[in-house]
This record gives structure tokens, sequence and C-alpha cells, in this order.
């Protein structure tokens, strides 16, 4: 008889438990098991970019990485096991993450462990011991069985819900600013394989690269000669929405599937340029872009308190070729009142009114913190519009609405009125919404859209068609659950009233978003996706969102 060697015989142990483990459970036809990781060494069908091997494990660290298995998890039973130790435990927030968005975890802080996302319905803290000590590893598990999602460390319970039976999605490991080595990391059970890209999907910005460690906030248009713009924030030194912030470009002349290289619009050393929101006057191609500035060591906080040096300012600059060079930024200090002390433009497309009293109207959805003397944190939020009625020139406020109204969007309805679509802190996951019938000076009361429901985010709105063009259609991007994921296009015929049409662009992780029609009759979509790793843009037909045709 020939020996076995030291590793064929581990592997072989694993296979048993994995057998054992798997016909316990009796999961259905699907069942399976991906060792993403054994003994530090990644799968090869793992993509571990980011990580590196370190003395027996993997090693990764800082905000936004994710260890993410290849295989998703289906409706029915499995496990996941992970045997991984933590370093720098005070800031981080070091989690398993599901489907991108929901989250078991440590938290550093508050030395808690925590449960977040659309799989738990909210953030909690969790009252059980918390085991987990810096450089010592420990056995995280989730068991699905019985009914119940169960989770443990070191064979101990910490927590427990019911479960839903929806799929969990893609399984990764995320070491949130602490250092995370994994030893094992494993899934069995019912497995998938994770959700496909969509045809022609492109990823426009990718986080770490062209200078930069993360890229957010995307918006979108189209010029008069047919050129794509895609905009964004380019955040130097992190993640967060402070700091060295520029606004950056880039083009796309060919329908969005080549893309020029990058162009840096504004960067204001180490301050906070960004917001973009910009517009197309149609009558002379002129491209106006709205943004806002601060302070890079003035975070949103104490801005809104009134404990920064300045507040949020917005600014204005041009383009007359086609977005190839910029004016510099102008402020608008006529744009915002005394009391106003944070400030966001957009951050999404404008639009110019087409018909009635105001035709010619540039309209920007813009929003703002009031601030009441300190009597309060200042966390409350309006929206409003600015406006111009002479090709950009000048720039006016329009009509603010009531609290609690943030980012907005707009679109033209077919008797000239405006209706803005509102990101809203109600408290009920729905998107906020009013209309005006003076060009956005005044306002109907806010109603929340049964339909439309939100995870609190950005959204954005798009004429696409006319009554006259033979049927009327707005359309709406946003990602449609509790969570920030589920990246989905609506489609409504009445107005926005009703959204009987929708298609799901990306199931997992995905957030900010913008629309535009593209230059040959098709949609684009340009939006954040995996946890703010990448920006990407989608093509598509209204054919295929209405579900007449079987490709984008």
């Amino acid at each position: 008889m020939t020996k076995r060697s030291t590793k064929q015989r581990r592997e072989g142990r694993l296979a048993i438990a994995l057998c054992a483990f798997c016909t316990a459970l009796q999961v259905s036809d699907a069942e399976t098991s991906f060792v993403a990781v054994h003994d530090g060494i990644p799968d090869p069908a793992l993509n571990f970019s980011g990580w590196k091997k370190s003395n027996g494990t993997l090693e990764g660290s800082g905000r936004g990485l994710l260890l993410k298995s290849s295989k998703s998890i289906g409706r029915w039973e499995a496990r996941i096991r992970a045997k991984i130790s933590l370093t720098q435990l005070d800031s981080t927030a070091a989690s398993i993450v599901f489907g991108g968005s929901s989250h078991f975890g440590f938290d550093g802080s508050g030395k808690k462990l925590f449960v977040e996302g659309p799989l738990f319905s909210k953030l909690t803290f969790l009252e059980a011991e918390n085991p987990i000590r810096g450089n010592t590893p420990f056995v995280l598990e989730m068991v699905r069985k019985d009914g119940r999602i169960s989770f443990s460390i070191d064979g101990t319970l910490i927590y427990a819900i019911k479960d839903s039976g929806q799929p969990l999605g893609e399984i990764a490991l995320r070491p949130h600013r602490a250092t995370m080595h994994v030893f094992e990391f494993t899934l069995e059970g019912d497995l998938m394989e994770p959700p496909k890209l969509m045809e022609g999907m492109i990823d426009v910005f990718n986080a770490g690269g062209e200078g930069y460690h993360t890229f957010r906030i995307p918006v979108m248009t189209v010029t008069k000669q047919g050129t794509i713009l895609a905009f964004c924030e380019g955040r130097k030194s992190g993640g967060g929405d402070a700091g060295d912030i520029d606004t950056v470009l880039k083009r796309s002349e060919d329908g969005g599937k080549t893309w020029s290289p990058l162009q840096v619009v504004w960067d204001d050393e180490g301050n906070t340029s960004g917001n973009p929101c910009p517009v197309v006057d149609q009558s002379n191609g002129a491209i106006w872009l709205l943004l806002t500035w601060n302070l890079g060591s003035d975070h949103e906080g104490a801005i809104k308190s009134g404990k920064s040096k300045f507040p949020r300012k917005p600014f204005v600059c041009k383009s007359d070729d086609d977005g190839k060079t910029w004016s510099a930024p102008a402020e608008l200090p006529f744009c915002r009142k005394e009391n106003w002390r944070w400030y966001a433009t957009g951050p999404v497309h404008g639009i110019q009114l087409e018909r009635g009293e105001h035709k010619g109207r540039l309209v920007i959805p813009a929003n703002q913190s009031v601030f009441d003397g300190g009597k309060s944190d200042g966390s409350t939020y309006h929206s409003h519009v600015l406006y111009s009625d002479d090709h950009g020139t000048t720039w006016t406020i329009g009509g603010v609405h009531e609290n609690r109204t943030n980012e907005s969007t707009v679109v033209e309805l077919p008797d000239g009125s405006v209706m803005q679509n509102m990101r809203s802190y109600h408290g009920k996951n729905r998107r906020a919404v009013a209309t005006s019938k003076d060009g956005g000076l005044t306002w109907s009361e806010v109603t929340l859209h049964a339909e439309l429901i939100e995870p609190v985010c950005q959204a954005s709105i798009l004429r696409y068609s006319w009554p006259e063009d033979g049927r009327s259609r707005i359309l709406f991007s946003n990602p449609a659950s509790k969570g920030r994921d589920h990246m989905t296009v609506r489609v409504s015929y009445d107005e926005g009233k009703s959204w009987p049409v929708s298609r799901l662009i990306y199931e997992s992780s995905s957030a900010y978003s913008n629309l535009t029609k593209l230059p040959d009759g098709r949609l684009g979509l340009l939006f954040e996706r995996d946890d703010y790793k990448k920006i990407s843009f989608v093509p598509f037909s209204i054919e295929w969102l209405e579900g007449k045709g079987e490709t984008p």
C-alpha cells in the first residue's frame, strides 16, 4: 500500500467532512461545496486581488477591500465557515458580507458584534459577549437549516434569525480598516454561480486606479454632438465623503464602447470639489456643470452643525467644446442662503424645459441643510432647485421643499410641469415626490410613492419619450431594495403615477446611478457597484427594458 502524503490525508479528511455535512443538510440538487481558501492558499477560481499570501494565510487590509467567493448561496440549506484573525481592531467594521450589503461583523469603536442590511432588516448591536481578540484566530460559522439562519464564533451561538427563504447572494470577507488574515474559507450546500454581468457592461472607473483610492458619485449626460460625458468624484486618500476629492471626467464618442483617459475638471489641492450636476443647453450646445466645494478637513457633520470654517458652497463651470476643456469654476454666492450649511448639487443630470411658459429654462436639482444657530445638530435636509433663464449666465434659487428631503432628480411632464423625485428621510423606505406648475418656483406637498422602494439613496429619473411619440415613457433607476443592491430600472406610462415595468440590471451591491438617452435611441446607465469598487456603464434598448427583446 502506498503511503499518502500529509496533504493528501488532510484533503481526504476535508472531503469526508464536507460529504457528511451535505448529507446531513439534505439540500436541493444544487448541493455542492467550494473551498475558497485552505491553509491560506486560495482556490484558482478565487479573485483575491488586493490580498497577499503571508505565513500560511491570505492577508488583506484597508477600506473597500473584499475577498469574494466565486460562488453564491441560493435558497436552500447551506453553511459558511471562515477561520480568520483580525488586527487593528479599534477602527474596524470587519464583517462577513451577504449579497453585497448585509453584514455580520465586529464594530471596533464599541467593541460589539453587529448585524445590518436587508438580511437583518436594520443595524443591530448584539448583546452577546464579544469573543474576538486581536491577533487571535477564531472560527466564524453561518448555518442555514430548519427555517433558521444562525451565526456562531468558535462553536458558541451568537445570533439567529428566521430564514426568509431568499437567496443570500455573493459571500465575501471584509477587513474594513483592520488587517484580516484568512486561514480557511469554505462554502457548503446550495451554491450557485454569481450573477453574470449584462452584455455590454464596461467598468469606466475602478477603485485604486489612475491615482485615486475610490471613485464615487457617477453622473452622466450626452452632449449635442452625441458624446457621452461620465463625471464622478475622484477620492484620493480614501472612500469617505470628505478629504482630497476632485471632480473627474471621461468621454465616449462611440456610444460607450470606449472611453477617453481620465480628465480632471476641478482639483483644489486638498479640498473637496464634487457633486457634479451637468446640463446641456440644446440651443447652443453649451454644457454647464454645477458643483459644490468645502474644505477637505471639514466633514459633513461639522458643516451641518456650524462648526466648520466655511459652509459648503455651490460653483459652476462651462464647456463650449463638447467637454474637452472647462472654464475655471466660479462661485454662486446668490444660490445659497446665509443659514444653509451643507449643500449638494444633484448629484445627477439637470434638464432643460421643452414646453410651456418656461421653455428653455435650465433646471438643476439640489439640496441643503438649514442651520438654526446651534439649537439642533443641523441634521435636517431640504431639497430645492436652481434655475437659469438666460442660458446659464445667471442662476437663481427656486422652490425649497420641506424637511427630510435630500438628493433629488427632476423630469418634465407633458404640460410643462416639473416633477422632483427625492431621497427621503421620512423613515418609510420610499421615494418622496412633488410637482411644480411654475418651472420649479413653488412645489406641491411632498408625498411618498408606494411603489418606489429605496434604501435612502440617490436615484435618477429620465424622460424617454413624449405622448405624441407614440407613448409617454419616464424611466427611473435606483437600488430597489432596503439595502444598496438590486440596481433596477423602471418604466412609467402615466407620468410617474405608477411603474408597471421593471428590469433588474445588477443584483449585488449597487448604489448611485444616472440614466441617459444615447444618440442611437438606446438607454445608458452609469452606476456604482461592488461596494463602490467600480463605476460601470451599461447600454440597453427600450425594447429589452419593456420585455420585447431578448438582449439589451
